[in-house]
């Protein structure tokens, strides 16, 4: 990534001194620019004075770690510069926008889905005077399909947007949150007060930490739910039901999993009970 694409995803941008520059850190409400930004050979450096942590911030500009450096990587047998993506004619491309409302279905921002082969990343947005500004700022953060959480008592909880459409597809309310494995904050359980909650985590190590920190917020509030986890032949629900030819198909083979997990969701109760 270019140092000059990063900046444009931030806000209050301020050049200090060549190749350095502040910023107001995209990671916390920050009024009073406190991240630094600097170029230190091929890498962007990042700092956040408040102590905000370099993978929340990327976190929170849709970035990843290694698009901090500015240089392609090099063919060490032949010690030139390895051709980028875009350069191969792969080309990253919208394949979906989602737009998150709040209880009244008014528009808080949008998150692209962009696509590279098998590559995926996201893109947070919001809209001022009809501009477009790449950043979330202190817009507030809100649950996918929120109108649509005050009518149900029963909802899907999944780690994407992607396994929300997919169980729509086959007539199950779901929902998530904004920022994936990373996005999940406490408040958001606020918004499933009162309700049964199917959490279903995606099956790798990020889905393993977004499911703790929903289930403990869950615990905090005491939030009635189940832990749906999918076959290991598939990374998430959305595979599941990919999978099947049919939506009877996939809604037979899921209501399965539901049922095992609330079996073992009851076995575990009466075990703490003991």
């Amino acid at each position: 990534m270019k140092t000059a694409d990063l900046l444009d995803k931030l806000e209050k941008v301020h050049q200090t001194k060549p190749g350095e520059w502040t910023a107001c850190c995209p990671a916390h409400k920050d009024r009073t620019p406190s991240l630094s930004i600097s170029e230190a050979g091929n890498k962007i450096l990042l700092n956040c004075f408040a102590g905000c942590e370099v993978d929340s911030i990327c976190a929170a500009l849709n970035v990843h770690k290694r698009d901090l450096f500015t240089d392609a990587p090099k063919d060490t047998r032949t010690n030139r510069a390895t051709p980028s993506r875009a350069a191969q004619g792969a080309r990253w491309r919208t394949v979906d926008t989602y737009i998150y409302n709040d209880e009244t279905r008014r528009e808080l921002f949008r998150v692209d889905r962009l696509e590279n082969g098998t590559a995926k990343r996201f893109c947070q947005y919001r809209t001022e005077n009809g501009r477009r500004v790449n950043s979330l700022g202190d817009t507030r953060r809100v649950l996918w399909r929120l109108p649509m959480l005050a009518t149900v008592e029963d909802v899907c909880l999944t780690e994407g947007e992607k396994c929300v459409q997919a169980l729509e597809s086959i007539g199950i309310h779901a929902t998530t949150n904004p920022g994936g494995s990373n996005g999940w904050r406490a408040e958001f359980a606020d918004s499933l007060t009162g309700k049964h909650v199917w959490v279903m985590p995606d099956n790798d190590a990020p889905g393993a930490k977004w499911l703790k920190a929903v289930t403990d917020s869950f615990h905090a509030r005491g939030i009635d739910y189940h832990v749906a986890v999918m076959p290991d032949a598939f990374n998430d629900v959305a595979d599941l039901i990919a999978a099947h030819d049919t939506p009877k198909g996939a809604v037979f083979v899921l209501t399965k999993i539901l049922c095992k997990s609330e079996r073992e969701n009851v076995t575990l109760r009466k075990a703490v009970a003991a």
